[in-house]
């Protein structure tokens, strides 16, 4: 997909995407758990490890695809116009 183009996948942006997306998916977990798990007046809602988990993986999957998007798009916009 990106060969053609002459754009090369550095490995650093998505597994720093990772890093960035595990900690903001453990701090948003944490806060939503506070708020609304243990505060929801609806005993179905009281169950935490759906959650966390739900919001951990999104943040993980948003922080790879935003870090590698991020870094092809530099690469685009510096690239040669010929």
């Amino acid at each position: 997909l990106v060969s053609g183009l002459g754009l090369q996948v550095n490995l650093l942006y998505p597994v720093l995407g990772l890093v960035i997306g595990l900690g903001q998916g453990i701090i948003a977990a944490l806060i939503t758990t506070v708020l609304i798990i243990e505060h929801h007046p609806l005993e179905h809602f009281h169950h935490r490890l759906t959650l966390v988990f739900s919001q951990v993986a999104g943040h993980l999957v948003f922080g790879m695809v935003v870090m590698l998007s991020q870094s092809l798009i530099f690469q685009f916009w510096n690239l040669p116009v010929s």
